[in-house]
């Protein structure tokens, strides 16, 4: 059927146009956006598990020192450590779990709870109360964190790096 005439005799037409010409808009507009959407919670971009690529534990005058993990002996993995973050339910906090794994040894875990994420530009200061434990970007986190025992004195100097 051909049609011959004005749109106005054909109900449909009309609001059939409106309609496309929104749809149109809609798409138009959505495809503007130029900036990635930022997590709306800071410990979802640092969420998931990282693989320790050095590792640095002081007490007093013993040291645990790893430059390169995973550390090898004649070809074979002897250590390789893990750092998983978890996101917490609470806003902007996270947990964290390294572990350190020896063939034979049970796991040498150090968990950290109520980790403090706190924006910096591009990157994120993780924090439990006022000491801040690391840096992160969300494909690397470097810990450094040095105390001293409250009862024996001793200096104790914990550093990590851990990439994704």
């Amino acid at each position: 059927m051909i049609c011959t005439g004005s749109f106005s005799n054909q109900p449909y037409i009309f609001p059939m146009k409106n309609l496309f010409v929104f749809v149109f808009a809609l798409f138009a507009l959505a495809g503007c956006n130029s900036k990635d959407v930022e997590p709306i919670h800071a410990g979802e971009a640092l969420a998931g598990t990282y693989s320790v690529t050095s590792f640095l534990f002081t007490r007093g005058d013993s040291t645990y020192h790893l430059p390169t993990l995973p550390y090898t002996v004649q070809g074979s993995q002897i250590i390789t450590g893990k750092l998983e973050v978890t996101r917490l339910e609470a806003m902007n906090q996270v947990s964290l779990k390294l572990t350190l794994q020896e063939p034979g040894e049970p796991d040498a875990v150090f968990p950290i709870d109520n980790v403090e994420v706190r924006p910096d530009g591009d990157e994120y200061d993780l924090h439990v109360g006022s000491t801040q434990l690391a840096t992160a970007d969300g494909t690397t986190v470097d810990f450094d964190v040095t105390t001293r025992d409250s009862q024996t004195g001793e200096s104790i100097v914990l550093k990590f790096e851990a990439k994704r």
